[in-house]
């Protein structure tokens, strides 16, 4: 499957726990709803998400992964430059649960 596409896919759980992420060859990841670049986004962190720590976690990924452009569910591309200025938010943010446990 990952060669039909010309990339990876990367589990990016936080947003939801079976959230994921396309790394294409050439660089871009389409990360839907693991990071936003628009209203009503702050710091590209997604304004609803399940678990904050897994949310985290999915950012180290990304930028470990270096994308050369981030692809978000809402907002413009972004670069992966933003989610490493940003990523000290994620910690002292309060997220808001999409379910409850």
């Amino acid at each position: 499957m990952e060669q039909e596409l010309n990339g990876k896919i990367v589990e990016t759980a936080g947003h939801t726990s079976d959230s994921i992420s396309l790394l294409l060859n050439n660089g871009y990841l389409f990360c839907g709803d693991a990071a936003m670049n628009g209203f009503p986004s702050k710091y590209n962190i997604t304004i609803w998400a399940e678990d904050k720590v897994a949310f985290l976690q999915s950012w180290q990924k990304i930028i470990t992964l270096q994308p050369t452009k981030i692809f978000s569910g809402h907002g413009k591309p972004f670069d992966v430059q933003s989610l490493k200025r940003n990523i000290g938010f994620v910690e002292n943010i309060k997220l808001h649960a999409l379910k409850h446990k």
